[in-house]
């Protein structure tokens, strides 16, 4: 919903034993992740070819070579395909703007684009709970987390999903 930043993390278990929703502010599911960019290489920029939809990215960013290794070339593209350098937890939203006014790369550590987020689980409504319907394959789904209703918005169903889509809960971050 509004105000939400999620990490391309899923939380499964939606209650914890204390009976608390997990990432109900009361537990300790809080992380850290940083806005990632996806800078190209000079050749993939001379050639219009975007990290997203390069037909060899998956192959480079499992096997970087140290010059992509050097430059991060690609880097969200990479932590999503599940390739990510070094320790980066890069969040859900990307950076479109790779070099900052100070000539720093974003999210080199010399920046604020460090986020805390939470994992959000994706709790199904009574009804898609009792038809074997999941949050994340629900052809309504769109619909439902663009224009919540009072009653999703109280029990915040289909968390992870609806901020996966682009329409997260208020005040939500999550992973």
């Amino acid at each position: 919903y509004d105000d939400d930043v999620c990490c391309d993390i899923q939380h499964d278990e939606p209650v914890r034993d204390d009976g608390n929703r997990a990432g109900d502010g009361n537990d300790d599911n809080t992380l850290s992740c940083t806005v990632c960019d996806d800078i190209q290489t000079p050749w993939m920029s001379d050639n219009s070819v975007q990290c997203a939809t390069w037909n060899n990215i998956e192959e480079r960013c499992q096997n970087k070579q140290q010059w992509w290794l050097n430059n991060k070339f690609c880097r969200f593209t990479c932590a999503d395909l599940g390739y990510p350098y070094d320790d980066d937890v890069c969040c859900d939203i990307q950076h479109d703007e790779p070099v900052r006014d100070d000539g720093n790369r974003a999210g080199d550590g010399n920046d604020d684009n460090t986020l805390s987020c939470t994992v959000c689980d994706d709790i199904q409504t009574p009804w898609m709970s009792d038809n074997s319907v999941q949050c994340a394959t629900w052809n309504n789904i769109e619909e439902r987390c663009q224009n919540k209703q009072q009653w999703w918005l109280n029990n915040k169903f289909c968390r992870f999903t609806c901020a996966d889509l682009g329409y997260p809960y208020d005040d939500d971050v999550c992973c």
